[in-house]
């Protein structure tokens, strides 16, 4: 075959969820659409397959160029190859017998066929000369071949057919059809005898439907049939499927009047919403609820007045009685083309829709509820916790609900007013030395939620101007003053190099054990008045954490040191104190606290320094202190 050089020119395009179109529906079928813009006027388009993948493309003619779009593994469509090819119409189908999808373009002087390869690249064969209004690839002679068919108009070459030969070329002398003119043209089996049958619509002076009948010597016989009345309008409808499930292809078309679908002789009219179009785009026939039936799809509009996208999209489901009833109603549009096919690969049939330079793609919505959302993050900081998530790849997710709870064994209660429509949200509602636990619920558009994502928890963290997040303290730190374990200085500093006192360290570890400060004072210690820590002094003293010294004092304002706090957090632990595993180079078997430090240190509490020392007498930093809390906790009884 004898191929011409490609032209590529330069193409935009952009997609986005559409928040326009208003949508009004006894059904919801349809999710909100994917909206692409094009450079260039729309003039038709054309689904397929386009590289081999499997997967369903869509062509579109514009009033400069063929665009190919193909499907990525994201389920959106992204350009692949831009042909400069001006034309009227568009098809697809394999005109070669390769079993990919090619593409013939329809203009006023002659037919542009692109051929697809196996790599997915496509080229242009030389031209047939002959021009028309509308173009098919499909199988008119019934020898399992497809062919192309071209309705060029009277006054230019009629409706002919270019038969494909044995060897996949075309044959370039055609079979005249008929000499009558066509602005629309479809093929399929409307008789029930086996054989495709070509049918055509002309505007013209009487408005006609020709039926072609192909005969036994290969000619055509074209039976008249008045299905609307077009003689007034700027477009013209027509389509072929079966609408009713009685094995045979109806013919449809609009006129002002209705929908009209003409089945072996009777014609029923459905009516349009509002009534008064004079633009309306080919019916297109599939599955568009995914019940097993055919359904139709049209687009309607006024084009007397061009000021406004006065149109609808309107969606005819075929009921158990076989017969349509509108179903789903879309507003906002002026004229425009139509195609079908699954756009997203949910296995479902959708609708793309050309609206001037816009594509929009409406899918099917989904009748099952929406995945289990993933990848729930927790972030919080001194005064709110921000979520995080990982998107839901649906295409009917309205969003997403959050619930909250103070429990880790309840679900909560949902805590957003309408659906969160990012991946992210931040709970400014949260108090300080409380843990929240969170779970997401992806919501769809028919108002269908998920089950609960993965449950997370945050708690608040606290805002200490001394503790910077790039401290070997901070989390230790953060994580013993969220539990309101530990507190900082009314000037919000938290002093972590300071030495921790004695009465400071019997409050941290009353909280921490869970316990409460004595209700009244005892006066165990004769240097303990009454004040902020006696409480929580004597309360250690009655648990026996702490025993004081033998002069009847607690010394409550003298610093800690290592050999004490290892000493009181082994006893409140209530670990089995041993002296296994080694010792340091600076405490002797005779140290009164001996066994306690090693017990600290078998059980991964405390630590010595890199000279083997573990300096029993050195005070104990209120960072130090809330390492050593954190690592102990979780053995406090």
């Amino acid at each position: 075959m004898k191929c011409l050089s490609v032209c590529v020119v330069i193409f935009l395009l952009i997609f986005t969820v559409s928040p326009a179109i208003a949508l009004s529906s006894s059904q919801n079928l349809l999710n909100r659409p994917v909206e692409y813009k094009l450079s260039g006027q729309i003039k038709a388009i054309a689904a397929g397959g386009y590289n081999g993948d499997g997967r369903t493309d869509l062509a579109v003619l514009t009033d400069s160029s063929l665009i190919i779009l193909v499907q990525g593994t994201d389920r959106k469509l992204h350009s692949k190859l831009i042909f400069a090819v001006n034309g009227r119409a568009i098809t697809s189908g394999d005109i070669n017998s390769d079993g990919r999808d090619d593409i013939a373009v329809v203009g006023a002087d002659e037919c542009a066929v692109f051929i697809q390869h196996v790599d997915g690249t496509f080229d242009k064969l030389e031209p047939i000369k002959m021009g028309g209004n509308d173009v098919k690839i499909a199988d008119v002679n019934n020898d399992g071949r497809k062919d192309l068919v071209i309705t060029g108009g009277y006054w230019t070459s009629g409706t002919s057919a270019f038969l494909q030969k044995a060897d996949g070329t075309l044959d370039r002398n055609s079979i005249e059809i008929t000499y009558y003119d066509g602005d629309r043209l479809d093929v399929a089996d409307v008789n029930g005898d086996g054989k495709a049958e070509i049918l055509i619509a002309s505007r013209g002076v009487s408005s006609r439907t020709w039926i072609c009948y192909r005969q036994d010597d290969g000619s055509y016989l074209a039976e008249e049939l008045q299905l609307g009345d077009w003689s007034r309008m700027s477009s013209v409808s027509l389509a072929a499927g079966d609408v009713n499930s009685d094995g045979v292809a109806e013919i449809l078309s609009s006129d002002p009047q209705g929908l009209h679908v003409y089945s072996q002789g009777l014609i029923n009219r459905y009516d349009l919403e509002p009534s008064g179009y004079n633009s309306f785009s080919n019916p297109v026939v599939a599955d568009f609820n995914s019940d097993g039936l055919s359904d139709v799809v049209i687009m309607v509009a006024n084009m007397d007045n061009w000021s406004a996208n006065n149109g609808n999209l309107l969606v005819f489901t075929q009921g158990s009685n076989r017969t349509l009833s509108l179903s789903q109603k879309i507003l906002g549009f002026g004229a425009g083309y139509l195609a079908a096919g699954d756009f997203n690969g949910d296995g479902r049939t959708d609708i793309a829709m050309a609206n001037g330079s816009n594509l929009y793609i409406y899918t099917q919505v989904n009748p099952e509820p929406p995945a289990k959302p993933q990848g729930l993050q927790a972030k919080a900081d001194s005064k709110t916790i921000t979520l995080s998530w990982s998107a839901n790849t649906e295409d009917d997710i309205a969003g997403y609900n959050i619930y909250r709870s103070t429990s880790s064994t309840e679900t909560g209660s949902r805590i957003n007013w309408e659906p969160i429509t990012k991946t992210s949200f931040v709970d400014t509602h949260v108090m300080q030395n409380t843990t929240y636990y969170y779970g997401i619920k992806a919501l769809d558009t028919t108002g269908s939620e998920s089950v609960a994502s993965e449950a997370v928890s945050a708690k608040l963290l606290f805002d200490f101007r001394d503790v910077n997040t790039t401290d070997w303290y901070f989390s230790y730190i953060q994580e013993l003053a969220s539990n309101g374990i530990i507190s900082g200085f009314p000037d919000s500093t938290f002093k972590p190099n300071n030495p921790m006192t004695r009465a400071e360290f019997a409050k941290v570890i009353i909280i921490a054990l869970g316990e409460s400060p004595g209700a009244s004072y005892k006066g165990y210690f004769k240097d303990v008045s009454v004040g902020w820590s006696s409480g929580y002094v004597e309360k250690a003293k009655e648990l026996g954490v702490i025993s004081g010294y033998p002069d009847g004092s607690f010394k409550p304002t003298e610093r800690i040191t290592r050999a004490e706090i290892s000493k009181i957090i082994v006893t409140a632990s209530n670990l089995s104190v041993g002296t296994s595993g080694g010792s340091f180079s600076d405490i002797s078997t005779s140290h009164w606290a001996y066994r306690y430090v090693l017990t600290a240190r078998n059980n991964s509490i405390v630590g010595g320094y890199l000279d083997g020392s573990f300096r029993p007498e050195q005070a104990v930093t209120r960072a130090e202190a809330s390492k050593i809390v954190c690592l102990g906790k979780d053995k406090l009884n």
